[in-house]
Parts: structure tokens; C-alpha cells; sequence
């Protein structure tokens, strides 16, 4: 990048370089993710994994540069455990026997477990379908040496495919052709298949109608955008990405789709969560996430959140009396919340 080579050139240590830019930028998923990768590509495993653990609680899980480095570790840990066992069993038909079938279904539920978790809190992401690609990606790789491993795998493939397909995130429609595909290259299963997809259309096809309004909330609005106090008066890149983000919060609030209670929470959740990583220095911002936590579940979390941004990184004017607004969002919220949460779409 960019950074790195300003970096070598003027002669600094990489790490350092990053892990100041990162003390002034801490939620900036991308960058935390420099700092791993160049710890991975030196061999600095344990290292890397700790930043990695650092860096999804610094930007509220959000960050789906980091969900997606996540992914590849888990995929790299499971595939470096296949090829021990490989090499401790001799491969061939002594590798196939019971006991390592069974230690290698356990490891593949630990890792898709990891991928579950993720897809839990990004998987609705306008812009999540790397991550949707990579748990794919990771199930077709599994070994088919039996009989119960290529059902296993099917049926993961299946669900993986089934979950995907009725979100409108961007590239639904793949997501939806791959899945007709899965369902028509199995011998033997025209009449389940033929089933399962139209059972799914209808699901897909929703999903597609509701994409054009979601792209459109998600224009003009930088998610890679690194946090900095606003200055007054607002300039108008500042006022207009404030706006963005407003106006596609509103959309997610509104429950177009229709989501489940806890599935909108987790939408909007991680809505807010990419929001104030980008504007972390903005009190209005916070107030409106704690009064949403508020009226759905608590604010404290978001207060402490806020308080610590207002206290690091030079918050400004703009944030000195943000600990006192935000002490009074939780009561002004709970009873907003008795008169009116959200217009019952919660």
C-alpha cells in the first residue's frame, strides 16, 4: 500500500509506522489489518492472531476486512491440521480410517463454527459476499472419502447457499444461479431439488426486488473512511458522508424486509457499529445508537464505547460534553421507547 511504501522510504520500522497510525486511527479495519499481515508474512503466528482479536474489538466487529482475514485463518489452521495428519498416518487407506474421519469432522465444525459467528454479524452486509463465497469455498475443499463425508458436505453447502440467497446483499443473483447449479448437479435428486428451489424462489426472488432500495442507501457512503474530528463548520465531504450515513440507517431501522426481532437487532447493530468507526468524533451519531440500544436493549455498552472516544485522538469542541448527553440518552430513550420504539418495526 500506499502507507507502507511512505513508510519504507522514510526509513521507519513497518511495525511501528502501523502501530502508530493505528493509535490514531483504531477503527480503521483495514489498517489493523496491514499491521496483521505483515506479522503473518514474518511468521509471527500468535502475534498476528492476538492483533487479530485486538482489532475485532476496536472496530465492534464490523469490519468485514477483518471478518474475512479471520476466514482465511481459519481456512489456514484447518488445512495445515489436514496436512499433519496426512503426514503422521501415511495418507492412503490408513488416512481414511474411522478415527481420523471423526477428528477431522470435529475440526470442521470448530472452523465453520468461526464462519457461523462471522456471517452472524456481517453476513447482511450490502457488501458481504466474499465472505458468503468464502465459507463456500471452504466446505467444497472438505474431503469426500465416504459416503457420509459427500453429505456432509452437501448438506452444508446447501444451508450455506439457502441463508446466502435470500439476502439482498450485492450479488444475490450468483449467489441464487451457483445454488440452482448445487441443486441440479446431484444424481438423484430432481424431485428434492426441484423442490428446494421452489421453495427458495419466492425467498430469492424478494430478496432481489429489495436490492435496487438497498443500493441506493449505500451510495456516497465510505465505510473505509478513517475516523477524524469535524471541524466547524462542517466541511461538505464531512456534512454529506454524515447524511449518507443517517439516511441508510433509517433504511435498516425501517425493517423493509420484514426480519425477525433478533435478526433486525444484529442489522442494525452492525449498521451503527461500521457507522461510528467512521465517525466516532460525532456526539449526534452516538446519542442516536444509544437511544436505538436503549429502546431495544441497553446503552451502556454504547456509552462506554462513546466516552472512550471522546477521551483519546483529540475528540474536540464537539465531543467535551458528550459523556453528560450520553448519560441522559439512556432515560430520554427508555422513554421514547415506551411511547414509540422505531414504529413497531421491532
Amino acid at each position: 500500500s500506499s502507507l507502507i511504501k511512505e513508510v519504507q522510504k522514510a526509513k521507519w520500522k513497518v511495525r511501528d509506522a502501523l502501530r502508530c497510525f493505528i493509535a490514531q486511527y483504531p477503527t480503521s479495519g483495514r489498517h489493523w489489518r496491514m499491521l496483521i499481515e505483515y506479522e503473518l508474512r514474518r511468521g509471527h503466528y500468535e502475534r498476528a492472531d492476538r492483533l487479530l482479536a485486538q482489532a475485532m474489538l476496536a472496530t465492534g466487529h464490523a469490519s468485514l476486512e477483518l471478518w474475512d482475514l479471520q476466514f482465511l485463518r481459519v481456512t489456514d489452521k484447518y488445512e495445515e491440521s489436514v496436512e499433519k495428519r496426512k503426514k503422521a498416518t501415511g495418507g492412503g487407506d490408513k488416512y481414511a480410517d474411522i478415527t481420523v474421519e471423526s477428528e477431522e469432522r470435529h475440526e470442521q465444525e470448530q472452523a465453520s463454527a468461526m464462519y457461523d459467528r462471522g456471517l452472524m454479524h456481517v453476513g447482511g452486509d450490502f457488501k458481504a459476499l466474499k465472505l458468503w463465497r468464502s465459507y463456500m469455498k471452504f466446505v467444497k475443499d472438505w474431503p469426500q472419502r465416504t459416503q457420509a463425508e459427500k453429505d456432509r458436505q452437501r448438506d452444508k453447502l446447501r444451508s450455506i447457499h439457502q441463508r446466502a440467497l435470500c439476502i439482498p446483499i450485492d450479488g444475490v443473483e450468483d449467489v441464487w444461479r451457483d445454488y440452482e447449479q448445487f441443486e441440479r448437479s446431484i444424481e438423484g435428486n430432481e424431485t428434492l431439488g426441484g423442490k428446494l428451489l421452489d421453495k427458495h424462489r419466492g425467498l430469492f426472488n424478494s430478496a432481489r426486488q429489495m436490492l435496487p432500495r438497498r443500493r441506493a442507501q449505500w451510495e456516497g457512503v465510505d465505510v473505509l473512511r478513517l475516523a477524524r474530528p469535524p471541524t466547524a463548520p462542517l466541511e461538505h465531504d464531512d456534512r454529506e458522508q454524515v447524511r449518507g450515513w443517517k439516511r441508510r440507517l433509517a433504511f435498516e431501522s425501517e425493517n423493509f424486509e420484514r426480519l425477525e426481532r433478533d435478526e433486525l437487532r444484529v442489522r442494525v447493530r452492525h449498521s451503527y457499529e461500521q457507522c461510528v468507526a467512521c465517525l466516532r468524533f460525532y456526539p449526534e451519531i452516538w446519542l442516536e445508537y444509544a437511544m436505538w440500544e436503549a429502546r431495544h436493549e441497553s446503552a451502556s455498552s454504547v456509552q462506554q464505547q462513546a466516552a472512550a472516544s471522546s477521551g483519546g485522538g483529540g475528540g474536540g469542541p464537539a465531543s467535551s460534553s458528550m459523556n453528560d448527553d450520553m448519560a441522559g440518552a439512556s432515560a430520554g430513550a427508555a422513554a421514547a421507547g415506551a411511547v414509540g420504539a422505531g414504529g413497531g418495526s421491532l
